[in-house]
């Protein structure tokens, strides 16, 4: 909506200069876009919300400053004709009330339509119209002024003495005025006459029936037409237009009358002398109630938590076009026809506020008093979690929580599945029993954008039945695939992930967390076979980890391994897992190495765990540095070779002492191990 800063101060009288116009519009709620000058005026562009198309006029502005500045005056225009009664030789037909509540048109005959003075031109032009002539340009300059469209019809060119509000027929067709071809059905609003076409209803008027030079008689429509057809109407086209944009929005229906009183105003000004009037009939069948508003006077005070004494909310109710009825302990509100945006009170106290200042309002935090907060154990895990996987490389993941049938027999019973009665369709019919599905569909997706490398997490929820119960469960799954580091000017070579790499960041995922977790070889379907295992804390296990099998990478399309991890938020979230800040040991720690041979068959999660049941108490951490099977090796062993680590935290380790405890260590894992030294 643009403002002629000149135009405005024909209808409320301020000394403000652009800029304090400008201030007091935003204190106001308007948004101001940009400031133009136009020819030595400036032109103040602002966004209209939907639900204020009151706002979309320089009097529905002007009247919104009063409110807001009471000492600026508002200039009322009194209409200087006054319509009544009618003639029966021309007829206005509305076919349906809900389409069109109210009609108003009026017959003004012998027209000398002509170009527009330069002044109204100018004003039309900087408002971003196009002058045409003397009458269309007046029905443009009401559309400005007072928000309310209008159009004028040239009166021969309207066949049957009759104007008919109807839904076209099928096939029916209109040329409108920007000479665009439209093939109508049913759902178009038409104005008609008795054999054709004339306008779409609130939208454009027809080009074969606008005013021209030549038009002598005219027919003048003010009407109100139902907003949801009009909307429709105009995106079935793709046409927006300064009449659409108010119509779809909702106008006065009781502001007909006196917009066409109006209308004729402005053309008897132009012509300079009073035309007659020879038809004037106003087609309002239902009457209109306005909406009634019950507010207490304290209400304005408790919801806002501002202390506004009850007169200055009346006064300001008053002033915007309320009126107030007092009640003792409340109001009666009668809410004006043109404010179609207000249905109860909290939108009576957002007015009050407006118009009060913004400014008024405490930035203060409300106050609390309840002992029944509670916390979300699950947010704060989920939110750990995603923080470390992120700043790792992965990126997140959100599938919908139901696939097709063949995604869930891979991980569970079929007979398990939750069916959804009405389903978007077959890839989407079942709830899901597994985040593994979607989180492959998204790598299969990235793969075919090129992507050499893609780590995935997904949190959400998987479904199942147990005794016709439905169960719930918050899962985490974790997936991995192509390269883990790039090669560059220093590192030549890619480096692919395997399950090595993928295992030590889920170990380090738990580290963050605090928790302890052993990988445990287990069978599972769906892994590899020797690549699968439990992850255990606690001997509870709360997911599994693993490369997935070829044949289920092939359904989706993949070509290189996936490493994944399926972890139980759930089961997760019960684990205490507490960290202690514990004082810098300051004395220096001494390390022994060990290389030994073992049996092929035994798991290294194996020995880590006795490890840990028999360290004595001088050992704070080992490690693992050294794999070799190959030539000079035993047939059925690998060698190992491991390295300890030993530290006092009241004094300094002398050697015979850590050789005598590690050699004594050395022996209990030779022989719970059945090692052999190296």
């Amino acid at each position: 909506m643009k403002i002629n800063t000149k135009y405005l101060k024909e209808f409320i009288k301020f000394e403000l200069d652009t800029i304090g116009l400008k201030n007091l519009l935003e204190t106001m709620g308007f948004e101001i876009e940009e400031i133009v000058n136009h020819n030595g005026i400036d032109v103040i562009e602002v966004e209209i919300t939907p639900n204020r198309p009151d706002w979309l006029s320089h009097y529905g502005i002007a009247r919104d400053m009063y409110a807001k500045n009471p000492e600026l005056k508002l200039i009322e225009r009194k209409n200087k004709t006054q319509l009544k009664g009618f003639n029966n030789d021309f007829k206005i037909i509305t076919e349906n009330n809900d389409d069109c509540p109210r009609y108003s048109g009026c017959i003004i005959k012998n027209i000398k339509v002509t170009e527009s003075s330069s002044e109204i031109k100018e004003l039309l032009v900087s408002l971003g119209l196009r002058p045409i002539n003397s009458i269309v340009d007046i029905s443009n300059l009401i559309l400005m002024t007072y928000g309310h469209p209008i159009h004028i019809f040239d009166l021969d060119k309207i066949k049957g003495n009759q104007i008919n509000i109807r839904r076209a027929n099928k096939e029916e067709k209109i040329k409108l005025l920007d000479e665009q071809n439209i093939e109508l059905n049913e759902n178009f609003l038409i104005i008609a006459d008795e054999n054709k076409p004339l306008a779409l209803a609130g939208i454009m008027g027809g080009f074969d029936s606008g005013v021209t030079y030549d038009t002598k008689d005219i027919f003048i429509e003010s009407a109100v037409f139902n907003p949801i057809v009009v909307r429709k109407s105009a995106r079935k086209i793709g046409l927006s237009t300064d009449a659409s944009f108010r119509f779809e929005r909702g106008t006065d229906i009781l502001c007909t009358k006196d917009i066409i009183e109006k209308t004729i105003d402005e053309i008897n000004k132009s012509v300079n002398k009073t035309m007659n009037v020879d038809y004037f009939f106003d087609v309002f069948e239902k009457e209109f109630i306005p909406q009634k508003v019950i507010m207490e006077k304290t209400f304005p005070s408790k919801y806002s938590g501002i202390d506004i004494e009850p007169k200055e909310s009346e006064n300001i109710l008053n002033r915007l076009g309320f009126e107030t009825t007092d009640k003792n302990t409340y109001w009666e509100v009668i809410v004006p026809s043109y404010r179609v945006d207000i249905y109860g009170k909290q939108d009576l106290i957002e007015e009050i506020v407006r118009i009060y200042g913004y400014d008024n309002l405490n930035s203060v935090l409300p106050e609390v008093s309840t002992d029944k907060i509670k916390k979300w154990p699950v947010r704060e895990l989920r939110r750990n979690i995603g923080q470390f996987l992120v700043n790792n490389g992965a990126y997140e993941a959100i599938n919908y929580s139901f696939h097709k049938r063949e995604d869930n027999e891979i991980f569970a019973d079929e007979k398990l599945n939750i069916e959804i009665k009405n389903p978007l369709g077959l890839d989407f019919s079942i709830m899901r029993n597994s985040l593994i599905p979607g989180v492959l569909k998204n790598i299969s997706t990235n793969i075919n954008q090129s992507l050499k490398s893609v780590f995935l997490y997904e949190f959400g929820s998987i479904f199942a039945l147990d005794n016709k119960e439905i169960l719930q469960t918050n899962m985490l799954t974790i997936a991995a695939t192509g390269l883990y580091n790039k090669n560059n000017w220093k590192t030549k070579d890619n480096i692919k992930w395997d399950l090595f790499i993928f295992k030590s960041v889920i170990s380090k995922l738990f580290s963050r967390l605090f928790i302890n977790v052993e990988f445990i070889r287990s069978d599972i379907n769906y892994y590899i076979n020797g690549t699968e295992f439990d992850i255990i804390c606690d001997n509870i296990k709360i997911g599994t980890i693993g490369i997935l099998e070829d044949s289920i990478c092939s359904t989706y399309k993949i070509d290189d391994p996936v490493f994944i991890a399926d972890i139980n938020i759930e089961k997760v979230k019960e684990i205490k897992h507490e960290f202690k800040l514990k004082k810098w040991n300051v004395f220096p720690s001494t390390k022994r190495d060990f290389s030994f041979f073992i049996d092929k068959d035994k798991n290294y999660e194996n020995i880590k765990m006795l490890i840990n049941s028999i360290k004595p108490e001088k050992l704070i951490s080992f490690e693992l540095f050294d794999l070799y099977e190959g030539k000079g090796n035993p047939d059925d062993k690998i060698s190992l070779s491991m390295s300890f680590i030993y530290q006092d935290e009241s004094k300094t380790l002398e050697n015979n002492e850590v050789n005598r405890i590690h050699d004594s260590f050395i022996e209990e894992m030779i022989g719970k191990l059945e090692l052999t030294r190296r």
